[in-house]
């Protein structure tokens, strides 16, 4: 039996220890860089501090998404989220050095702090994570699928998918893998694709022989996920939550979406406005475009959007989806769509009541009745407000197949927490930056079952 070699430098309680210590390293060199007269009495505010300062760094460490599975992510999207993670803990900072006077610590401090920490800590986690890579072999994976055709189509998915952490080396039936010796099993990772054929005894035997099992979810998976163990005598059994937020839930959400469309509002009201003057300027036809999209349970409202397009897009094609370089879009449109700025008018349908801040992205009457038919499961979409972010959209792409981005719509349903809504929220301005996220269809891929926003 191959043994197992896990490594415990991914450790959540241990990282983030380590991040402290980083963290407060950072700080100390920063104070110590400043003039001798203001030293003493930095340092001796920033011991004040400490306690506070730690919690906060691990809050917004943990914020985004820097203790889960955070060694098998690109190095660049690591970076990034150092990056949102040390703006949050400066921006705290800041805050309390504002509150409470007796709390304030030189702004050059903590300036130089920011500074020295994103450097120290982006060279510590690649550090890290380049170990953790090493030592458990994740690059080296095996697909095992009900057959060959299947599998290969998921290989090739994933080598387009660079910069990835994890390498397909083979792929297998599930006979296949069953027929092969322990010894010959020498990938660090197996991934299981959704139906695959006898795929409880490929996970106990992949787990019995030490592998990183991943499994590319159906539906019932998916349920299972949010599934709470429960007794019943001596009957363990698993209870399966209807996939629909609590009254508690809902009214949070609704209270925090109100106050927040509110000051967004408020704050991006210039850009909009100045957004309006230049897309009338670029073309002909006005600045607002309104569409009917499908909402909660299944009610329609009309969706408010900036214009991309040229007016009358599907006046002869009638629904069809945005392509990568759909002649269809403005110049404008096309860096309005790259910036999600073209997003901003449904603040104010998250302020009506029809739409979320975060949640499944809303589809358009015709694709949700084709969808509906095509895809299993589809309908529990429906049953939250769609928002304006969500879990596909910050782990996919507008090309992303909406196979893909029901399972993500769907964990954020069975999973759903007022910290995942911070996290997606944070993690959207990340997307915003990579504008291969915005990205239309190939012409090639490109069908009626592959149909994303307008």
């Amino acid at each position: 039996m191959t043994k197992h070699r896990t490594s415990f430098l991914e450790y959540s309680p241990l990282v983030a220890a380590v991040d402290l210590v980083a963290v407060h390293l950072c700080s100390l060199l920063a104070i110590d860089l400043t003039a001798s007269h203001a030293r003493d009495m930095n340092l001796k505010l920033y011991a004040h501090l400490l306690p506070l300062l730690s919690v906060t760094a691990v809050v917004c460490f943990s914020v985004c998404g820097l203790y889960r599975t955070w060694s098998r992510r690109p190095a660049v999207n690591l970076v990034s989220s150092l990056l949102m993670a040390e703006c949050l803990y400066i921006t705290a900072w800041m805050s309390l050095n504002g509150w409470e006077p007796r709390w304030t610590i030189s702004r050059i401090v903590i300036a130089d702090s920011a500074a020295i920490q994103f450097l120290a800590l982006s060279m510590l986690r690649i550090l890290i994570r380049r170990r953790v890579r090493r030592k458990e072999n994740l690059e080296k994976g095996l697909i095992v699928a009900n057959n060959l055709e299947s599998g290969n189509a998921v290989r090739q998915r994933l080598s387009c998918a660079a910069p990835t952490w994890l390498s397909i080396s083979e792929c297998l039936t599930a006979d296949q893998f069953q027929k092969l010796s322990d010894d010959e099993i020498t990938w660090g990772t197996v991934l299981i694709t959704e139906g695959a054929k006898d795929m409880t005894s490929i996970i106990q035997r992949a787990s019995q022989l030490r592998k990183s099992v991943l499994i590319i979810p159906g539906i019932f998976e998916l349920w299972i996920v949010g599934a709470h163990p429960t007794e019943v005598d001596d009957v363990l059994m698993l209870r399966l939550s209807p996939p629909y937020l609590r009254p508690g839930q809902r009214s949070i959400k609704r209270l925090l979406d109100m106050a927040e469309s509110l000051c967004l509002l408020i704050v991006t009201a210039p850009l909009m406005a100045v957004t309006a003057i230049m897309i009338r300027l670029s073309s002909p036809g006005a600045a607002l475009f309104r569409q009917t999209r499908v909402g909660a349970d299944g009610k329609e409202y009309t969706l408010y959007k900036f214009r991309t397009m040229i007016v009358d897009a599907e006046q002869y094609t009638g629904p069809v989806i945005a392509m990568s370089a759909d002649p269809r879009i403005t110049g404008i449109g096309r860096y309005l769509r790259a910036t999600r700025i073209d997003e901003l008018p449904q603040l104010m349908n998250v302020l009506l009541g029809n739409m979320s801040l975060v949640g499944p992205r809303p589809e358009r009457p015709h694709f949700v009745r084709i969808f509906r038919d095509q895809l299993p499961g589809y309908e529990f979409r429906l049953a939250v407000k769609p928002g304006i972010t969500g879990l596909a959209q910050v782990n996919g792409r507008y090309s992303t197949t909406p196979e893909l981005k029901l399972r993500f719509d769907l964990m954020y349903i069975y999973n759903y927490s007022l910290v995942m809504d911070i996290q997606i929220l944070f993690k959207t301005i990340l997307t915003v930056l990579q504008p291969s996220h915005a990205e239309g269809f190939k012409e090639a891929v490109a069908s009626p079952c592959r149909c994303g926003d307008d």
